[in-house]
């Protein structure tokens, strides 16, 4: 028999030894490279994380400018006052002219009625544009801040006050108060002739339809003719003018 050699074994055993742990060192390996991509995977997810958080972050800030500024807008609005308010305030300043003291005298005007030409103004502008007559809320409007503003120009120059700031506003008003007659003038003619073309062409149109018989001619001038009731009051209501005309020239005459 041939003994072994010993070498050959050991390389044997060597090579055994290297296989096996190839076998158990390549899950482990897998392992390790689970981890890495474990690891990774974590990784990104923190980072989609702060990423949504920051978004979010954003919208909310986004959200509370938003509704900041649509909170703003009213309180913007609301601290304009409207034309009633300050023709009230007007109001309240035309009564403390009539109940003045002479060893008190104004000296300036109040912060309410002081913008009050430059709205009459405006007015003035968008009566010019559109005309008196479309529409009888703003018509109202209109003359009444035309009332308000001739009763205190003409307060205010019967005091005679000796203030520059008093002086300065009744310059003011006193413009716009021109202006504003100036235009009411105008509409007042304006209907007065548009009515009265109105009233020529229906009574040539009433003439040419007349027909006037001969054999009632001589009777019909014997006899007195008395208007009844409704006709009288056709005539106290001014039936020549459309409605709408009456009523805007009742308003401008008014002012």
């Amino acid at each position: 028999k041939k003994k072994k050699n010993p070498k050959k074994k050991n390389r044997k055993r060597e090579k055994r030894k290297i296989q096996l742990d190839r076998v158990y060192n390549f899950p482990g390996e897998m392992e390790k490279a689970g981890d890495h991509a474990t690891e990774s995977d974590s990784h990104v997810h923190k980072s989609d994380d702060r990423e949504d958080t920051q978004h979010a972050d954003e919208s909310e800030q986004q959200s509370h400018d938003s509704v900041a500024t649509e909170t703003a807008t009213p309180e913007s609005e609301s601290s304009s006052p409207s034309l009633i308010q300050v023709m009230a305030a007007v109001d309240d300043f035309i009564q403390s002219l009539s109940d003045a003291d002479e060893k008190d005298p104004l000296q300036e005007i109040p912060p309410a009625v002081e913008p009050f030409p430059e709205t009459v103004d405006s007015l003035v502008s968008k009566m010019e544009s559109s005309g008196i007559g479309r529409d009888e809320s703003e018509d109202s409007a209109f003359i009444d801040a035309v009332n308000r503003i001739s009763k205190s120009v003409m307060r205010l120059q019967e005091l005679r006050l000796d203030s520059t700031p008093v002086s300065s506003w009744l310059n003011r008003a006193s413009s716009v108060q021109h202006r504003a007659v100036s235009l009411l003038d105008e509409e007042f003619r304006h209907l007065l002739d548009r009515s009265r073309e109105k009233k020529s062409d229906g009574n040539n149109a009433n003439h040419n339809n007349q027909k006037s018989p001969s054999s009632h001619s001589t009777h019909e001038s014997d006899r007195c003719v008395i208007p009844d009731n409704d006709q009288s009051e056709e005539e106290e209501s001014f039936p020549d003018f459309p409605p709408e005309s009456i009523s805007t020239l009742k308003k401008i005459a008014g002012a």
